[in-house]
């Protein structure tokens, strides 16, 4: 997926995230193959992979607070 469909697709998660959940663990199974990739290879550049990561930052749900 280009960049660009990866910021569209991001608009569409942020406006309507239930509407996009199966999209969104496509990208998450996308991120884990890249991610195993990355992790044999770490200096080969991975622009893909930078990108789906910071897709991912953008449409995760934020994590409750631990107390500690």
């Amino acid at each position: 997926m280009s960049r660009c469909d990866l910021l569209e697709l991001q608009g569409r998660c942020k406006r309507d995230p239930e509407g996009y959940r199966d999209d969104v663990l496509m990208q998450l199974q996308h991120y884990n193959a890249l991610h195993g990739l990355f992790m044999l290879k770490p200096g080969k550049d991975f622009k893909e992979f930078a990108d789906l990561v910071g897709f991912l930052a953008q449409v995760r749900k934020p994590s409750p607070p631990t107390s500690t």
